[in-house]
């Protein structure tokens, strides 16, 4: 059975490095920014989007109409609560609460 893949959408090196620790046993895209995340959306199978609010090319706003489209699951990091009508990962500075909700939430949607 293949590892299911996980798009991770980050401009941040401190959170890819953890994210990337945290879910080492699936196949893992990293990108970022939008263009990126949408070329990725198209040229691979992709199970899971983990994705920044704000970065380069737009940011999640000119990602989710690609998400929506293609009718994939999504995960929303962010540091500070938006209105918005998605799953949230709120990023923390505490790395221990990160790793524990990151798992909680791939786990969730997988």
């Amino acid at each position: 059975m293949d590892r299911p893949k996980i798009l991770i959408v980050e401009d941040n090196e401190a959170f890819i490095v953890i994210i990337s620790a945290v879910l080492k046993d699936y196949v893992l895209i990293v990108v970022s920014s939008a263009e990126a995340a949408i070329h990725s959306l198209e040229t691979h199978d992709i199970d899971l989007v983990i994705t920044d609010y704000e970065y380069g090319g737009g940011g999640f706003p000119v990602l989710r109409p690609h998400l929506i489209k293609n009718k994939k699951k999504y995960i929303i990091q962010s540091s500070i609560t938006r209105n918005d009508s998605g799953p949230y990962l709120v990023k923390s500075i505490n790395k221990a609460e990160l790793v524990t909700e990151l798992k909680r939430a791939v786990n969730c949607c997988l």
